[in-house]
């Protein structure tokens, strides 16, 4: 019967979702071809100010294959101030379109623009050429050289050079940039037909209209898409609530039976980790999908409200080892990790630390995949942004984590974590010992934390 109700409601919803886009779809179709025909109309440029411009190596191919180089020109109406070269593609590069590509990282040389490099000096990427003798024929000669050049190493791999009064009262630019750098043509795209189109590039004046009107329809296009996308999914709750309402999956749930056994893993703040004895962190719930969900949000707004304090931590690392159904091996665990991260450690604040065993992801979300039915698991948390180093544990598998998070109340060190196994959510609820009072018994002060966290996830899933 159960199977029967809600087979009936995933497909009364499912039709619902379809009838409300086939209404919304030809109205959206038509926004979405009127919007970019209106800025373009409206962002329409003036190609004056362009005289020439390439978008072809203009170099033999031996240059460009024996040093990975592109080299493309670019002649407009001179004079052409240096400051408002670096202003027209300081301004291009902030364009909606092109904010992906300003995080761009070359495997070989650093990242693309500033935004992703800390050792960045616009000085040193866009500059003015010094030669001697007539440049009008050395301009060829000019060329060669370029790319024959590489780049410094540490930078960014990519240049702008201005050369001025090329003839007949025009200034060239040359682009040269390393070629894991580009993306077809889209960086061609952007380096040259882009700023040289800046309208009256060759002004003193940091006039930047045409990126405010872009800018402006690019908002305007977006707000309504997201106001259809919300009324697509407010009808459509709407009609599947009143055609078949739901039933709570926490109602007439004991609440004894979501707390099976609850003892906690206790881990000290000092500089050599310890572990409190007989202490067991293995949390068994039978929780519904529902009430994962409400721990989840519940977390994430705690992460959230963190993050709005600005609230910072410098502190050492301290390591947590997890054992969750093996605890034979929780000594060796915590031996061999201790070792890796003992030169590193200072006795500092407490500060939680976990990531997969086999390399993670720095974050309160870890997506870990690929491990199910496991034994046990150790793991790291680091602080710093970049991936986490891997460390191989012989013998250990990892657990599958559906999702682990840090839970901050105030100056408290919380993280909890939960997996799916045999039907049954495993919840592990860490607390440092630090932050425990000390006229508070240890015990009564977790399970004081857990009874708010599963009173909070109820309240998030809906309420009993």
């Amino acid at each position: 019967m159960e199977f029967k109700y809600h087979f009936a409601r995933v497909v009364l919803q499912t039709l619902t979702l379809t009838m409300v886009y086939i209404a919304f779809h030809p109205v959206s179709f038509l926004i979405r071809w009127i919007l970019p025909k209106i800025a373009a109309f409206c962002g329409k440029k003036d190609y004056k100010k362009l005289v020439e411009r390439s978008n072809v190596p203009l170099a033999s191919l031996a240059y460009v294959e024996a040093n990975s180089s592109i080299l493309v020109t670019a002649t407009v109406k001179g004079p052409l101030p240096l400051e408002r070269l670096k202003f027209a593609f300081a301004e291009t590069v902030k364009r909606p379109e092109y904010e992906k590509m300003t995080q761009i990282p070359s495997p070989f040389l650093g990242y693309l623009f500033w935004r992703a490099d800390d050792n960045f000096k616009i000085n040193q990427h866009i500059e003015e050429m010094e030669i001697s003798g007539s440049k009008t024929n050395r301009v060829d000669e000019i060329k060669n050289k370029l790319l024959e050049s590489g780049y410094p190493m540490g930078t960014s791999p990519w240049r702008i050079y201005l050369l001025r009064n090329t003839g007949s009262g025009c200034d060239t630019i040359f682009f040269k940039f390393h070629h894991s750098l580009t993306d077809g043509y889209s960086l061609l795209h952007l380096l040259v037909y882009e700023i040289c189109n800046v309208d009256d590039i060759s002004k003193t004046s940091d006039s930047s209209t045409l990126t405010e009107r872009k800018s402006i329809f690019h908002r305007i296009k977006s707000c309504v898409q997201y106001v259809l996308l919300l009324l697509q999914a407010s009808i459509m709750l709407s009609l599947s609530s009143v055609i078949l309402p739901e039933k709570n999956p926490l109602h007439h749930l004991p609440r004894e039976k979501m707390c099976l056994n609850s003892k906690f893993h206790l881990v000290s703040s000092q500089t050599s980790l310890q572990v409190v004895k007989n202490a067991k962190n293995q949390w068994n719930c039978s929780f519904p999908a529902a009430v994962l969900t409400g721990i989840r949000e519940a977390l994430r707004d705690a992460m959230f409200a963190l993050d709005k304090r600005n609230i910072t931590r410098e502190v050492s690392p301290v390591l947590i080892s997890i054992p969750t159904w093996q605890s034979s091996r929780k000594g060796e665990c915590i031996t061999m990790l201790n070792s890796q991260l003992k030169s590193k450690r200072t006795e500092a604040a407490p500060m939680f630390m976990m990531g997969q065993i086999v390399g993670g992801l720095p974050s309160f979300l870890l997506p870990f995949t690929g491990y199910t039915d496991v034994d046990a698991v150790t793991f790291c948390y680091s602080d710093f942004p970049g991936p986490i180093r891997p460390i191989d544990i012989v013998g250990q598998r990892v657990i599958s984590f559906d999702f682990i998070a840090n839970l901050p109340i105030g100056n408290m060190g919380i993280m909890l974590c939960a997996s799916s196994y045999q039907g049954a959510w495993k919840i592990n609820l860490l607390v440092d010992a630090a932050i425990i009072p000390e006229n508070q018994n240890a015990q009564k002060f977790v399970d004081s934390v857990r009874d708010s966290i599963v009173d909070l996830a109820i309240e998030k899933s809906g309420g009993i």
